[in-house]
């Protein structure tokens, strides 16, 4: 299987692919889509209305060199004319494999969808450490106050801390 067709299908399993025009269509109006790939025999216009869609939001579009039947072999589907892929990694080594086939079509934007994807990698890191650093710093109502061990206490003379009520 080839490398682009094995990345496509493991998008769909991951929940990170909309296949189809409609869902492909939902996936760039959300922002929600890092890549598009239309099939290499898919009907011209809905390769302009992908085009259309992807050009409004910024996303890259490409057509694939598989056949609609292969495209949708590998989703479970008789056929699929459109896919978008919505994980950014999985976008770029989309986009790497597509190299491969043809460097100087799909280089450069192999190059731009790992850099996209470098620098969200770094921002959800980022967010993951501010997120465990709030909730670090946030107070713990089962723990006992910062100038008080758990066991200080008044002691009665036995050795056993005094109850309140209880003398």
């Amino acid at each position: 299987m080839d490398s682009l067709l094995h990345l496509v299908g493991l998008s769909r399993r991951a929940g990170r692919l909309a296949a189809g025009e409609e869902p492909v269509r939902l996936a760039l109006q959300s922002g929600a889509a890092a890549l598009v790939l239309t099939a290499g025999d898919a009907a011209e216009n809905s390769v302009r209305r992908c085009v259309r869609w992807a050009g409004e939001q910024a996303v890259p579009c490409c057509q694939v060199p598989h056949s609609k039947e292969e495209l949708g072999a590998v989703l479970g589907r008789t056929s699929c004319a459109m896919a978008a892929i919505n994980d950014p990694g999985l976008a770029a080594a989309a986009a790497r494999a597509l190299s491969g086939m043809d460097q100087a079509r799909y280089g450069a934007l192999a190059e731009d969808l790992s850099r996209r994807a470098e620098e969200q990698q770094k921002a959800e890191k980022a967010r993951r450490a501010k997120e465990r650093e709030r909730l670090r710093r946030q107070s713990k109502p089962w723990a006992p106050p910062p100038n008080q061990s758990p066991g200080s206490g008044r002691k009665k003379p036995g050795g056993k801390t005094a109850r309140h009520g209880k003398g």
